[in-house]
């Protein structure tokens, strides 16, 4: 038995779910002043105080595989390099300077924003890019039929280290979602080729945005 009311309903709302993710606004990209130095630092899942520059820490956490923080900073290096023309400061130096931080201060009396202003001071930069992968779900399943979809959040954080703030900020937090759960993402979902992606898919997917509204 046919159902043509449901069938042009369905139809109807992909319509409006295209409409609607075209009239969208984009945030407006952040500015950053011309030739200022830049850092980037890898992917951390902070749990200690001193590491948190969105305000809370989630004890009970899933912590991720090394080889997962691995995983996003490639894909990071990947797309900085990709659109920026400027010189960033590497990973390597910034691990080196966390470490001096920690060992010149004790780290229980530092705040969030006090840690990684010291750290891009002991660099030194203008801003330190500070990436923190929060939770992270890998999917279950093959790309045309998944029992869990992957699901990823992060920050990603734009300090500027002189003036001790936070410049800009993104949050990413998604799971991908049955087409017949969410007809709003029909754009998203043709894109994706009418596929179940992977973490790291999603992920890509949200640094990319990320990196366009911090103006990277």
């Amino acid at each position: 038995m046919s159902c043509p009311g449901l069938s042009s309903r369905f139809v109807l709302l992909v319509l409006l779910g295209f409409a609607l993710a075209g009239c969208a606004r984009k945030p407006v990209p952040f500015e950053m002043p011309e030739k200022a130095e830049l850092a980037v630092s890898p992917f951390t899942q902070p749990d200690q105080r001193h590491e948190m520059l969105s305000g809370y820490v989630q004890e009970t956490q899933h912590r991720a595989d090394p080889k997962v923080l691995q995983a996003l900073d490639r894909i990071l290096r990947q797309e900085l390099a990709s659109r920026k023309d400027q010189a960033y400061r590497s990973g390597a130096q910034v691990e080196q300077c966390r470490e001096i931080v920690l060992y010149e201060n004790e780290p229980a009396e530092l705040d969030g924003l006090t840690y990684w202003s010291l750290v891009g001071r002991c660099l030194p930069t203008e801003y330190l890019l500070v990436p923190q992968l929060i939770s992270w779900r890998a999917r279950q399943g093959g790309k045309w039929g998944a029992d869990v979809a992957a699901r990823v959040e992060f920050y990603l954080f734009l300090l500027n280290v002189q003036k001790e703030r936070v410049a800009s900020v993104f949050h990413f937090n998604q799971e991908q979602a049955a087409l017949s759960e969410n007809v709003f993402t029909f754009p998203r979902f043709v894109e994706r080729g009418g596929q179940w992606i992977t973490a790291e898919q999603l992920a890509r997917e949200g640094i990319i945005q990320g990196l366009e509204e911090l103006g990277l």
